[in-house]
């Protein structure tokens, strides 16, 4: 969702237009509502965004034909709306704002200043019914307009007149590619921990927050994002207008009420980048509501998706993400990264010792090719190829009562973030009940699977720092999980980070 801030001369009002990525024939707002979209003045109904209408509805199509087929002896020309119901409280409005249908001698169809009049009948129309304004984006497409000359018509005729108006635009299939938040398959993967306690910040430690990113990569992801998260960035090297993706477990308020307050930091900071936010149902309601309520001012969009069971949910170039249900007090989700295999490079060292002359028979090789010397000798490209990378497998749970879930998923994975929220002594019998897993049942469940590294984070509140004199400590969580596992483990602290080899194995702490 983008929203962009407008005040008005001489008022303390603040007017936004609200930009969601999804589909202007589904409106989102509470009360009556008005979809806007514009036709030509010569009865063609077209074939852009007029096509999802009348898939939805038959009624705006019908009137817009009857209204031009009685042009002479009605309104129908160019500047002219017509409110056609299509539901209780929803209307399409019928806005005549392109003459012809194809571009003559460089002037594209779109008349703005028809698209003018006709906005001012739907402010009209919007004020007397109480109702918000939808949209795609308006003459955009084949009426060849500009988005920023239209945006500024809708400044000038809704927004200044205190009509709520979302804009949608669908989600483009690449518009998070592949050079986004280290979805490129291979680099190091750096894991940032901004926060690792459990239901409550503390002076030691925030609620949960683990940042992802690859290598050199500016682009970064944010598994949960508990209250004071902006807070913990000012405290390391990521920035909030890099943030591409968000995943958050589970709703409750330790992993995700510092969402808006993070995403309104990362409009303050002017980026136009998208955000892509997946969460369990409910997530969408959150995000708007507050953000709505709070005339919260962005300048980007979001694409709010809604996991509604297990697995896959995204795929990019590098990497899939699969979600895993939990056993918790609420839905929650564990994420599953698999990073792509890697084909392996060519062998330039073989191809030296074999003699053969570096330039374009090397190209020819590394392109899977067979090339014959002069002196009859015949070599094969996949001869030359060195051995496939497999990709790594990071495992990122949320809160969980029964670690042994993620069974079937973490097998030879090379790393495991899970909680560990108390130590075994203290929660046997418990655990389940609260919906939290103990550093033992963690462990054990790690040590089955055989994975290869282990850090475990929503570390109770209770369990104090390394030689502060409290008792308990964190080292008796560190402590119970090495009787059990015997792989790499580590209880992770605020602002650790961690560094994953290009080919896993071994986890580096900075």
């Amino acid at each position: 969702m983008t929203v962009k801030e407008e005040t008005q001369t001489g008022e303390d009002v603040v007017s936004v237009i609200r930009y969601l990525i999804g589909d202007a024939t589904g409106p989102e707002s509470p009360g009556p509502k008005v979809i806007v979209h514009i036709c030509n003045d010569i009865g063609r109904w077209g074939k852009g965004f007029v096509m999802a209408l009348s898939r939805r509805w038959p009624e705006p199509e019908q009137a817009y034909r009857d209204w031009y087929a009685g042009g002479e002896t009605n309104d129908f020309a160019l500047g002219m709306a017509r409110f056609v119901q299509v539901e209780a409280d929803l209307w399409v409005a019928n806005t005549i704002g392109q003459h012809g249908i194809r571009r003559r001698k460089e002037a594209p169809p779109v008349r703005y200043d028809a698209i003018r009049k006709g906005l001012l009948k739907v402010a009209e129309f919007a004020a007397a019914h109480n109702a918000a304004v939808h949209m795609p984006r308006i003459a955009c497409g084949l009426a060849g307009g500009t988005w920023e000359r239209v945006e500024a018509i809708v400044h000038e005729t809704l927004i200044r007149q205190g009509v709520p108006v979302t804009v949608y635009d669908l989600p483009a299939p690449h518009v998070f590619g592949p050079d986004k938040a280290g979805a490129r398959a291979g680099g190091e993967l750096v894991f940032t921990f901004l926060g690792t306690g459990a239901a409550r910040p503390s002076l030691r430690r925030n609620v949960s927050a683990l940042a992802v990113q690859t290598g050199q990569s500016r682009g970064w992801v944010l598994f949960d994002c508990g209250e004071g998260t902006q807070h913990q960035l000012l405290r390391c090297r990521l920035a909030a207008e890099n943030l591409d993706r968000v995943f958050i477990t589970h709703l409750h308020g330790d992993h995700c009420f510092g969402l808006p307050g993070l995403l309104s930091a990362r409009g303050l900071k002017g980026t136009t980048r998208p955000l892509q936010v997946f969460g369990p149902r409910g997530i969408r309601a959150f995000l708007l509501t507050a953000l709505d309520l709070t005339d919260t001012p962005l300048d980007y969009s979001i694409d709010i998706r809604e996991v509604e069971d297990e697995g896959l949910i995204l795929e990019t170039e590098g990497f899939t993400v699969q979600a895993v249900r939990l056993a918790h007090r609420t839905t929650c989700y564990a994420y599953v990264l698999q990073e792509a295999d890697r084909p392996g490079a060519f062998d330039i060292e073989k191809a030296r010792h074999s003699g053969i002359p570096e330039g374009p028979l090397y190209a020819k090789l590394k392109a899977g090719e067979e090339i014959r010397l002069p002196d009859g000798r015949l070599f094969v490209g996949s001869d030359f190829v060195l051995p496939t990378t497999l990709g790594r497998r990071i495992v990122i749970g949320g809160d969980n009562g029964d670690a042994e879930l993620l069974l079937p998923y973490i097998e030879d994975t090379d790393l495991l973030v899970h909680e560990a929220t108390y130590t075994d002594e203290f929660a046997v019998g418990k655990a389940l009940k609260w919906g939290h897993s103990t550093a033992k049942a963690v462990a054990q469940t790690a040590e089955k699977a055989g994975v290869k590294n282990l850090v475990l984070t929503h570390i109770s509140q209770r369990y104090g720092a390394s030689g502060d004199g409290c008792d308990p400590t964190v080292d008796a969580i560190c402590g119970e999980a090495t009787q059990w596992f015997s792989g790499a483990v580590a209880v992770a602290n605020d602002l650790d980070t961690f560094r994953l080899g290009h080919s896993g194995g071994h986890l580096r702490k900075e």
